[in-house]
């Protein structure tokens, strides 16, 4: 099957699909000219669920993928970009083979989070739609909004890897509805928003009048979650074994040299990694720096809008998360950064 899926992508033969009534339209699906894996890993199972995103930045569908190619470190991406005048783009050139980076982490608030642990970037597709901002860039502003050239591709593209990979109405989501991140992160589409409006259009449009729940209430708690014992997460080849019980799985690594224990979303449990600095980017004028992990703390000044590199995290009062900046001058929130 995934042979035959890299040759309709190669050579763009989804071009001759012919719309039926009830199914899907012709799709123009543009292939990513210059894919690399180091923002994807080997998928081992099944394509379970589909995931709805917004770019959380005013680029381009274009502009994505060409940013995605060029990072070279960075463990994010998504499988498709839908732009502003409905133009499709296909980062990940065979889904069924490898997944992207788009779903994993923590959980970001207290809200969503319905499918938080069942849901992962092993078993999910993610569409990410680009998105226009008049002015205040803080998630679920209303200043945020999707072309409807978007939004109907959007639709258009859901219905066709519905269909490609088996996937009911009730198993589209949005990463909102896996870690409780405001995403996206526009007046509608999630219930933090204060209205769900828009997406409840969307699931009807697709096949389904309900909001995203689990197909079924049982199959969440009957899922079996395992500890791979790799030599990375990426290094699906090096796997020793898959245990239920983690004792079991650190008892596997501690045998062989070099290897590490993975839990179900690929986070790597055993030995405890050190962490790991990374980069942000600011895109908001009115973000705080504060001189500790919370809004308890004293504001110093309005961070610049740029790319910065975060230290240390912690949890702490106003946010999910707060980052320590390299530079010294203070603590952000990270609800309000984009991880590049």
């Amino acid at each position: 099957m995934s042979k035959v899926l890299s040759i309709i992508n190669k050579y763009n033969l989804t071009k001759y699909d012919q719309a039926t009534k009830g199914g899907v339209s012709n799709l123009k699906i543009n292939q990513n000219p210059n894919f690399g894996t180091h923002n994807t890993s080997p998928r081992s199972g099944g394509i379970e669920y589909i995931v709805i995103h917004y770019v959380g930045a005013t680029g381009t569908a274009k502009n994505n993928i060409d940013y995605y190619n060029q990072r070279s470190t960075t463990q994010a991406s998504a499988d498709f970009y839908v732009g502003f005048e409905g133009e499709i783009w296909q980062y990940n050139p065979n889904p069924k083979a490898r997944y992207c980076w788009a779903v994993g982490g923590g959980r970001q608030s207290s809200q969503g989070g319905s499918l938080y642990g069942v849901a992962r970037n092993a078993n999910s597709v993610s569409i990410e739609m680009c998105v226009r901002n008049k002015g205040n860039k803080n998630a679920n502003s209303k200043d945020w909004y999707f072309e409807q050239a978007t939004i109907n591709s959007a639709i258009e593209l859901t219905k066709y890897l519905m269909k490609l990979y088996g996937v009911p109405a009730s198993r589209v989501i949005r990463h909102f509805d896996v870690n409780g991140k405001y995403c996206p992160g526009v007046y509608g589409w999630n219930s933090a928003s204060g209205s769900e409006s828009a997406w409840n259009d969307f699931k009807k449009k697709i096949g389904s009048g309900a909001v995203a729940t689990p197909a079924t209430p049982a199959q969440p708690t009957t899922a079996k979650k395992y500890y791979r014992v790799r030599k990375t997460w990426a290094d699906a080849a090096s796997q020793k074994g898959a245990f239920e019980n983690y004792d079991n799985a650190k008892a596997c690594a501690d045998q062989n040299k070099g290897y590490k224990v993975f839990d179900w979303n690929g986070k790597q449990v055993y030995p405890v990694a050190a962490f790991q600095p990374y980069q942000v980017r600011v895109e908001i004028t009115d973000l705080n720096i504060r001189t500790g992990p919370g809004t308890g703390y004293a504001k110093t000044q309005y961070i610049p809008v740029g790319t910065y590199t975060i230290v240390e995290e912690a949890n702490g009062k106003g946010a999910t998360k707060w980052g320590r900046l390299k530079s010294g001058a203070g603590w952000i929130s990270l609800d309000y950064v984009k991880r590049v």
